[in-house]
């Protein structure tokens, strides 16, 4: 597949090479015989960012003028005899250059001091002016996004953007994340945000979806497929105004990636390479100091003589990335093209994790009949795959045997983790210590003997097209499909642990097999029209459009035990196959929308929009109305543009909005029939009452903001509050058995979320040494302030809801009720008191447990922090970014079990001290952690802090000067890192990571992989 991209790439370049030359030699001819030739360039900012729209004209040219493109390049034609270039934008100082005898010019623009008119990309992909948005944009430029890659270019914009959370799923590399912006506010839905690509919505297919103790494997994500080196920017639209054209998809605020276009002139190639090494870093702590007693597991047993050199951490291998990425861009003003060829290969911690992917990516856009029609078309190509992204918690987990292993044993005896077997004529597990109630197993023989599998092979093509109907009309169409097909193998090889692995008709542990083979197809169309017109003072830019969305996936599966032969994996060597999937599933949305921006003396903006959609599953439901509205409606003011402000003030603005979007109705709601995966032939009626009428789940929003710019635009700051509450949550209730069914759903509720979002930038050169720090911070509280009622349709008994028990872990709960948050921790279990209110201790020093509800705290978190400094000095580059969070809890069930089995360094140390102290009296370690650990302990003693502070990037890099390569080539070389310092945590494991994307199971680390510090290098070479 390598190869087949290779060379599919090589043939672009070729082609694009060979029209390059032609138009060289074109021009050759022409410098020969005519006077006039041909410069180029670039236009930037003073932040290195292309400036599109640059007007670049001859003084004294007579009408010989350009304007540069959205990648700031342009060609221009100039007489012989011409002496200057003049380079202006609205917003930015003019500036005149001497053309002499240069043919290629690099041109930086700086900001007015009191015009300032940037441009931003906004819902549907539409730039508008950032004067007259009533909402808060924040951008993330391509340079910014990647000074320290990942496998997964989503964790790069953790503490970047003011609002977001990013939580990554500690399954190895290659993992989905968790995205949310402005916390969560859906009971039953998904809170995490929409990602649109160019414009257009994708549906982001994760497989890390946890929410018990009992998963097999975690996947990886559709944006994990993008190749991050083919970005421009990326827009963050944190405010249901921003997002109120997207309707119902991003009711939970929306990241719009936009991505790199060809550009004018000769043929330009960029090589880039990253290659970082990762170990693990924030990890439990253990004891080496006691063992365990003959024939025991716990290590419960007397001091060593000799202390142990187990050390869990050296289970843990470095891990590698290295990423390659080779593009190529060029062409005429009216046609230019962009390629390229992106590959990622890692290797986890773990040994037989591994993730790769491969992307292959090529783009035109033309431009005919007098620059009126634009012509944009692009393929993409995709191809992942990954072994072994292990879940958390107990099955199929290495990390429970390695933590838990015994202090007194031999480890170098299990590395050898299986043996042949005279018997059966195979080889079998190495593993004599049975279960544990645990499905444990040999560690080595679960990373090499059960093996996870995924191959994902996706492809996009997405054509576009607009015409420029008037001077201030443009209609476009753009269409986007993307069709990926999926293969998940699971293969547990003969002797792995029947609770896992099933046994066959004779009773062996033959082995178990299961494919799974998944299709999904995206489409999405749309048609526009746009007017940007002025009526003297007044200018009105409108949006009328139309647009249809479908989703279609099937999934089909076969699986179960090996009969005949084992470890044969074939689906003809299935005792009993079980089947799964089959039936189809979907969603289409059909919509119109429209938008009108009516703008006074560039400087007062009143902004209007309206959606309504028709969803597929309201179209066979009982309810009266099959579609739904959502409206914003938006104000923002140039204060600096009204009246005369202090000097000092450069840029003032303030805005507001208000908003409703939503959340549609999930598909299975209305299925009356379910499978029972008992017996593969049957159905059965749900035990669910089907839903009468429901709604979509609605969020009404109202934000308010300021930005301001000081000293000549060199301090930037942006503030904005907001508060939101979202109603119609989907909830289900129990209902009498007479109906027939066991519960019902109803759409009652207010959930409430408010909060504030800061950014600060500041930029400054002096001579040659330039300095750009930047902060963002975000503080959110969330509160259920209602959970309704609903009536049984039936009996008409009225039930009102008070409490929603979302998930268990052991004895603590994570439970919702009024006043709360979506993240309670409950503890349902203390420690037994006297009528004095003392611990119970009886006459043989043993303590007891008992029942008790106690609310403990929230998993969610107060304040969010990023702090990044760019520094810059005659080439040398520094970057560093600190981020930071306060409040929330997190558990640690790892450290309770470590603690109950006598591996962790409190155990040891609480032994070195005699015992724990108990009121007057005194108890072991072992009768104390026994109690309180394990995994029924009392897990209020494991809750911890979720505050940090840490480095989170840190990149050092030098771009070596041109003329050592004849001005040929651009070289940047550079030393990256991420994570390498925890300032301040209080938990025995990373807060940041995550086990799973779901809502009801954060906070949560039951044998979670630690997280890892990275460090490399990267080299960029542009020719």
């Amino acid at each position: 597949m390598k190869k087949t991209l290779l060379n599919a790439f090589l043939l672009v370049a070729v082609s694009i090479g060979v029209v390059q030359s032609a138009s060289a030699q074109n021009a050759a001819v022409n410098q020969q015989t005519s006077a006039p030739r041909t410069v180029e360039g670039r236009v930037t900012n003073q932040a290195g960012d292309p400036l599109a729209g640059v007007i670049v004209s001859v003084k004294g040219g007579a009408g010989r003028s350009t304007t540069s493109s959205e990648n700031g390049s342009f060609v221009l034609v100039v007489d012989d005899g011409a002496r200057t270039l003049t380079f202006s934008m609205l917003g930015m100082e003019t500036k005149e250059v001497a053309i002499g005898a240069a043919r290629n010019f690099s041109v930086t623009l700086a900001e007015q001091a009191a015009t300032i008119d940037d441009v931003v990309v906004t819902a549907l992909g539409i730039k508008r002016s950032e004067k007259a948005l009533a909402y808060n944009v924040q951008k993330v430029g391509a340079d910014e996004l990647n000074a320290v890659k990942s496998e997964n270019f989503v964790t790069q914009l953790a503490g970047k953007v003011s609002g977001l959370e990013i939580k990554q799923v500690s399954g190895g590399v290659g993992t989905a994340t968790r995205v949310t912006l402005r916390g969560a506010r859906s009971i039953a839905k998904s809170n995490s945000v929409l990602y649109v690509i160019d414009g257009m919505p994708i549906n982001n297919f994760a497989g890390s979806s946890l929410t018990d103790q009992f998963e097999s494997e975690v996947g990886s994500e559709g944006i994990a497929d993008v190749n991050p080196e083919d970005i421009e920017s990326i827009s963050a639209l944190t405010g249901a105004a921003a997002t109120a054209l997207y309707g119902e998809n991003a009711a939970n605020g929306a990241i719009l990636i936009t991505t790199k276009k060809g550009a004018a002139g000769n043929a330009r190639i960029s090589y880039s390479n990253q290659t970082t090494f990762a170990t693990p870093y924030i990890m439990p702590e253990f004891q080496n100091t006691y063992g365990n007693d003959m024939g025991a597991f716990e290590s419960w047993g007397g001091k060593l003589r000799k202390k142990s050199s187990y050390n869990p951490r050296d289970f843990f291998n470095t891990g590698s990335t290295v990423q390659h990425s080779l593009s190529l861009s060029g062409g005429t003003e009216r046609n230019y093209t962009y390629a390229s060829v992106g590959a990622t290969s890692a290797a986890g911690i773990i040994q037989n994790n591994n993730y790769e992917r491969y992307n292959f990516n090529v783009r035109n856009t033309g431009k005919y009949f007098n620059d009126k029609l634009t012509l944009d078309v692009s393929f993409n190509y995709m191809q992942q795959w990954d072994r072994n992204l292990v879940a958390q918690g107990e099955y199929f987990n290495p990390l429970v045997p390695v933590y838990l292993f015994p202090r007194g044993e031999e480890f170098d005896y299990i590395r050898n983790f299986e043996r042949f077997d005279d018997v059966s004529n195979i080889y079998v597990q190495n593993w004599d210590y049975g279960d544990k109630g645990m499905a444990m197993q040999n560690p080595y023989w679960i990373i090499n003997r059960n093996l996870f599998e995924h191959k994902r092979k996706r492809y996009v093509i997405n054509p576009s097209v607009s015409y420029q109907v008037l001077d201030w009309l443009t209609a476009s169409v753009r269409l986007r499909l993307d069709n990926a097909n999926a293969r998940n193998t699971r293969k547990l090889y003969a002797t792995t642990t029947g609770l896992l692995a099933g046994t066959n008709s004779k009773g062996n542990l033959t082995g178990n097999y299961r494919q799974t083979d998944l299709t999904e197809n995206q489409l999405y169309l749309d048609g526009i029209l746009q007017v940007d017109k002025t009526f003297g003072d007044y200018r009105l830019n409108a949006v009328a459009g139309a647009s249809l969305q479908d989703w279609k996936s099937i999934t089909d599966g076969l699986g179960g035990t090996l009969e005949h032969v084992a470890n044969l994996f074939q689906q003809t060597n299935l005792f009993q196959p079980g089947t799964f999937g089959g039936a189809p599933s979907g969603k289409q949305i059909q919509s119109v929308f429209g938008s009108a921006e009516i703008g006074w003396k560039n400087a007062a903006y009143l902004t209007l929009t309206g959606r309504n959609d028709w969803s597929s599953t309201l179209a066979v439901a009982n309810v009266k109305r099959k579609d739904y509205f959502y409206p914003s409606v938006g104000a923002s003011g140039v204060i600096s543009e009204l009246v005369n402000l202090p000097k000092a003030i450069s840029y003032l603005k303030v805005r507001g909005s208000l908003a409703w979007v939503g959340l549609g109705i999930p598909p299975q709601f209305w299925s009356a029939w379910t499978y029972n995966p008992a017996n593969s032939q049957a159905f059965e009626p749900t035990k669910t009452r089907p839903p009468g009428e429901l709604k979509p789940e609605q969020t009404r929003s109202w934000e308010g903001g300021v930005d301001i710019r000081l000293f000549d635009n060199s301090l930037r700051m942006e503030a904005t509050y907001y508060h939101t509450n979202t109603f119609n949550q989907t909830i289900n209730i129990p209902i009498s058995a007479g109906s027939g069914y066991n519960n019902m759903w109803i759409q009652t509720g207010n959930v409430m979320n408010r909060g504030v979002e800061l950014a600060a930038n500041y930029r400054k050169q002096w001579g040659k040494f330039g300095w750009e720090p930047s902060l963002t911070a975000s503080w959110n509280e969330n509160k259920v302030l209602d959970l309704g009622s609903g009536t049984d349709p039936q009996t008409g008994e009225v039930i009102t809801k008070k409490i929603i028990e979302r998930n268990t872990v052991g004895s603590m709960m994570i439970r919702l009720t009024e006043g709360g948050t979506l993240g309670d921790f409950w503890s349902t279990t203390t420690l037994a008191r006297d009528v004095n209110g003392n611990v119970n201790v009886d006459d043989k020093g043993q303590i007891f447990s008992t029942s008790e509800l106690v609310k403990m705290g929230t998993s969610m978190p107060k304040w969010r922090f990023g702090f990044r400094n760019e520094f810059s000095w005659n080439g040398v580059n520094l970057g560093i970014l600190f981020t930071a969070r306060t409040g929330g809890l997190v558990l640690s069930r790892t450290q309770a079990m470590l603690d109950a089995y006598g591996v962790s360094k409190a155990s040891a140390e609480l032994r070195d001290a005699g015992g724990k102290q108990i009121g007057n009296g005194q108890i072991s370690a072992r009768t104390w952690y026994e109690i309180i650990g394990g995994k029924q302990g009392i897990y209020k003693y494991y809750l911890y802090s979720a505050d940090n502070f840490r480095l989170q990037e840190l990149r050092i890099g030098y771009s070596l000067p041109s003329k050592w390569f004849a001005d040929k080539v651009k070289m940047n070389v550079a030393a990256v890192g991420s994570n390498l310092w925890m300032i301040y945590n209080k938990a025995p494991f990373d807060p940041e990571l995550t086990a799973s994307t779901s809502d009801s199971y954060q906070g949560v680390d039951y044998f979670m992989q630690p997280s890892t510090r990275t460090f490399g290098f990267s080299v960029k070479l542009d020719f």
